[in-house]
């Protein structure tokens, strides 16, 4: 990934290595840790 997101940036081979695209906006990955943690602790709530 880059820096910043512009057309001249390329992307890296393997996003699941990093956890932001650009100075802002986080990968897939970074989602996916953020929901596994978050999900499961909202929903004990419920319980």
């Amino acid at each position: 990934m880059s820096y910043l997101c512009n057309m001249y940036s390329f992307s890296c081979p393997d996003a699941n290595r990093y956890v932001f695209w650009d100075s802002f906006h986080p990968t897939e990955r970074t989602n996916k840790i953020i929901s596994d943690r978050i999900i499961p602790a909202l929903l004990a709530e419920f319980h």
